[in-house]
């Protein structure tokens, strides 16, 4: 999704390394390749980001709308953050599975 993205996007920011830079954009694009990852531009999250809210108030303003992306797009999601993984309620809620990358392997 774009939200994800413009994380990835700034992350790439971030660093002041040029090859530092090289390698993660390498490892990004091989990962869409290898995965066959698409992209996707939310349509109608609002509502949706809101209950994710409701539901667990750790979530920031940016997760709840990556969230809301996959669940609208009817995606899994797969991130880092250690409130995220395997969110019982949000999983159950939405019926999306919110994955650990070592769980791609």
């Amino acid at each position: 999704s774009l939200p994800v993205l413009s994380e990835l996007f700034l992350s790439f920011l971030l660093l002041d390394n040029y090859a530092e830079k090289h390698d993660l954009l390498d490892g990004i694009i091989e990962l869409i390749k290898v995965r066959k990852i698409g992209f996707y531009s939310q349509r109608n999250i609002e509502g949706i980001a809101i209950t994710i809210k409701e539901i667990d108030s750790r979530i920031s303003p940016l997760d709840a709308q990556i969230i809301a992306c996959a669940v609208e797009n009817n995606a899994s999601l797969v991130t880092l953050d250690k409130k995220l993984i395997e969110n019982v309620k949000l999983e159950k809620e939405f019926g999306v599975r919110i994955l650990h990358p070592k769980n791609l392997l």
